[in-house]
């Protein structure tokens, strides 16, 4: 089987395992990616934040790249960061950026 079909009890576990199993392979070729996606995946959802937008910057590339290694294509980026988004190709986006108002509550 090279596919996880969702809805099966062990589909959870299998989707983690294999993305933790492709960190550790590719750790020394994108350790800031392996990094988040050991930490930051739950299911097929991948959620993180940086310090600066300049880690943030280099981040979703590396990711890319480290899911291509494992034939997974990462997409659906979003940040509230102009300059984050913009290194991040059109095809991968979800949108071209989120943009808050600082009036809202």
């Amino acid at each position: 089987m090279t596919r996880i079909p969702f809805g099966l009890p062990c589909s959870s576990y299998l989707n983690i395992r294999t993305v933790r199993q492709l960190a550790a392979d590719e750790c020394v070729r994108y350790p800031d990616a392996a990094a988040v996606a050991e930490r930051d995946l739950y299911m097929d959802d991948l959620v993180s934040s940086c310090l600066t937008e300049q880690d943030a910057a280099l981040l979703p590339n590396q990711l890319i790249k480290l899911f291509n290694a494992g034939g997974f294509d990462l997409i659906k980026f979003s940040s509230n960061s102009a300059q984050v988004i913009s290194g991040v190709p059109h095809t991968h986006r979800v949108s071209d950026n989120v943009e808050f108002d600082a009036n809202d509550k």
